[in-house]
């Protein structure tokens, strides 16, 4: 066993709550914009997911 030897560890970025930019930031950046409509998709499709996330999320409780 190796003696002296000091490990650090680190948390990864946006491990825990607070450090995640805030979702109406996300929703108003133009990359994001753009991405989801590469994928055909709509910021009212996008809403939909996350409502449908969050409700989900309430009735797991």
């Amino acid at each position: 066993m190796a003696r002296g030897i000091l490990v650090t560890i680190q948390a990864a970025p946006f491990a825990r709550a607070g450090d995640e930019p805030a979702l109406a930031d996300l929703l108003a950046d133009p990359i994001l914009l753009t991405l989801i409509r590469c994928d055909r998709l709509s910021e009212g499709d996008l809403w939909t997911a996350i409502e449908r996330g969050r409700a989900a999320l309430r009735r797991r409780g």
